[in-house]
């Protein structure tokens, strides 16, 4: 997995031309500075990135991946200090996974991965 840094943006991106899956969130996450979610590539391969900014570096962050059976097929912690984390999807059998993304205890946006072999 090649993971380049593009220092002058401060982003992370394993390969160029990349699609990014944006969820937007609701007005009034937006106006009180709620978490920003982003993932890419969408559809994955073996990994994903995902982008999730807080207002808060201390804020607790978990991913939580459903399978198309509603089981927990992941769950993992998202980076703090970068609000860029890769996950790993090696493990997983092609298919579509619903996510959520869990700040302090409390959800704060939902997913969509479709898993591609």
């Amino acid at each position: 997995m090649n993971i380049m840094i593009n220092s002058n943006r401060g982003q992370f991106l394993p390969e160029p031309g990349l699609k990014q899956n944006k969820v937007r969130p609701r007005k009034a996450e937006s106006r009180i500075g709620l978490p920003a979610l982003k993932v890419f590539p969408n559809p994955a391969k073996e990994y994903m990135i995902i982008e999730c900014v807080t207002e808060s570096i201390s804020s607790t962050k978990v991913l939580q991946l459903l399978d198309s059976n509603g089981k927990l097929v992941l769950e993992q912690n998202l980076d703090r200090r970068s609000g860029f984390s890769v996950i790993d999807l090696r493990q997983l059998p092609a298919g579509v996974y619903m996510g959520s993304v869990v700040v302090d205890g409390k959800q704060h946006g939902t997913i969509k991965v479709v898993l591609n072999r």
